[in-house]
């Protein structure tokens, strides 16, 4: 359902599209990204938040997990894009949701990497 005269916040996120028929809304108000975007950005301070009481070492294991973790945000963002098929809000925030976890692992685990390599 398409309505044009619906208004999001003019909040500036550059690769949101902030479609009003896939950005979730609460008490009237839409959020200031897509479904899947409000996922992702959720991902990457659960798992934030997380590092906070797990030490995690860098390692094959856990890149292929976090690889794992973004490849169900990859295969809905392109099955729609191609029109094979129409996602869901929940759909979106789910595998956005971990997708944006296996995001910040992998941003993480290469500041670590990075950091190990040049002592």
């Amino acid at each position: 359902m398409k309505n044009k005269n619906l208004k999001i916040p003019h909040v500036k996120f550059v690769f949101c599209h902030r479609r009003p028929d896939r950005t979730l809304k609460f008490r009237g108000r839409y959020f200031p990204v897509c479904a899947r975007c409000t996922g992702i950005y959720a991902g990457i301070i659960c798992f934030l938040l997380i590092l906070k009481f797990i030490h995690f070492t860098v390692d094959f294991k856990l890149l292929l997990i976090a690889s794992i973790m973004i490849l169900p945000t990859a295969i809905d963002g392109i099955t729609q894009l191609l029109r094979l098929r129409e996602s869901t809000n929940f759909i979106r925030l789910v595998t956005g949701f971990f997708g944006g976890m296996g995001y910040a692992m992998i941003a993480i685990l290469i500041s670590r990497w990075e950091v190990l390599c040049h002592l």
